[in-house]
């Protein structure tokens, strides 16, 4: 009876906060538009964000990447990361190293 519901709830806990993060996160990228002159968004410090020794490694991967290349779409990104990536770990560490256009050439 009450004990399996609160066990129940227990279960559905972990994903409900990992929805929450994901959403935070997504909430939390900086956006501006591809013909701004203002100064370009700089790297946010959000440490708390890296909760794993995977997590570093990504988030490194991920500066190493826009480093390298300014402008990156989602899925050529994802490939770099490889096996390296969990189904929403680029989305919640993204918002620490980037920033999206919200318009450009190449939204149709």
């Amino acid at each position: 009876g009450h004990e399996q519901e609160e066990e129940e709830e227990e279960a559905a806990a972990p994903e409900e906060t990992q929805e929450t993060e994901l959403e935070q996160a997504l909430q939390a990228m900086r956006s501006v538009r591809f013909d701004d002159e203002g100064p370009v968004p700089e790297e946010s410090k959000g440490g708390k964000s890296l909760r794993s020794r995977q997590d570093y490694k990504i988030h490194e991967k991920l500066r190493e990447l826009f480093a390298k290349r300014q402008v990156w779409l989602q899925g050529p990104l994802e490939k770099q990361l490889g096996k390296m990536e969990d189904d929403t770990a680029m989305m919640r560490l993204l918002p620490l190293v980037a920033y999206q256009f919200t318009d450009g050439p190449w939204i149709g």
